[in-house]
């Protein structure tokens, strides 16, 4: 493919590359060849746990609030299992007080979130689609589109994870049992009014960051790619 693509668009593609690299001449040095060979594979084994790390560390800070979020629903379910009033009442202020910072801790990852991936929502569909493209005529390009969808799946499913944790307490504050204390059960309410808002990652312009706008990038990017393999660029 590379080669056939070479003399068709006369180009001078050097084939066999990890990455696409454009040589001024058609021929080139063996020796020279093979260096730019192992340079790249030294980059890509440099650059790879980088970026990796770079999605997963959303998703698992998103995992994180998820387990204090499941551990402050046992700690509300345990509060009517006490029969001291003073002490039920010193774990529904600790337990408001865990909640608050739970919001903050999850108000500062949306901010960083925001900070260094808020773009995905207006570039995702045109880079997979340019990536998609080139793939069609060199197909080690998959590896590309691959990893950048992966990438931002991991980063929706963060978001997701973080919206359906936060917007299920409430309802689980519901189900606690709260009739067995009426008293305490009035000051639950602080809790639940702040629940009923689910906490979100925010993107730039469209949308957050779930697996709505995940759906809703890969749509526009087959249709971008469609656009793209219609029109002629020779």
């Amino acid at each position: 493919n590379c080669e056939r693509s070479n003399l068709q668009k006369n180009a001078h593609e050097i084939c066999g590359m990890i990455t696409p690299i454009w040589w001024p001449t058609k021929e080139i040095n063996p020796l020279l060849k093979g260096f730019m060979l192992i340079y790249q594979f030294i980059c890509v084994l440099l650059i790879i746990p980088g970026s990796a790390m770079f999605f997963f560390l959303p998703l698992e800070s998103a995992r994180l609030l998820s387990v204090k979020y499941k551990h402050l629903r046992e700690l509300i379910h345990q509060l009517f299992e006490h029969e001291d009033d003073g002490n039920k009442m010193k774990r529904l202020g600790q337990c408001i007080r865990y909640h608050q910072e739970l919001l903050r801790l999850a108000e500062e990852l949306n901010q960083l979130i925001k900070v260094l991936f808020g773009h995905v929502s207006v570039v995702g569909a045109v880079a997979l689609s340019t990536i998609g493209y080139y793939m069609l005529e060199q197909y080690y390009a998959v590896i590309h589109i691959i990893s950048y969808t992966v990438g931002l799946y991991l980063l929706c499913a963060g978001g997701q994870m973080i919206k359906d944790e936060t917007s299920n307490l409430c309802e689980n504050v519901y189900m606690a049992n709260w009739y067995k204390d009426l008293k305490l059960a009035k000051n639950l309410k602080f809790i639940m009014q702040r629940s009923y808002k689910a906490v979100v990652l925010e993107s730039y312009m469209f949308g957050d960051l779930d697996m709505i706008l995940f759906v809703a990038i890969v749509k526009t990017t087959y249709s971008y790619l469609t656009l793209l393999s219609s029109i002629n660029f020779d």
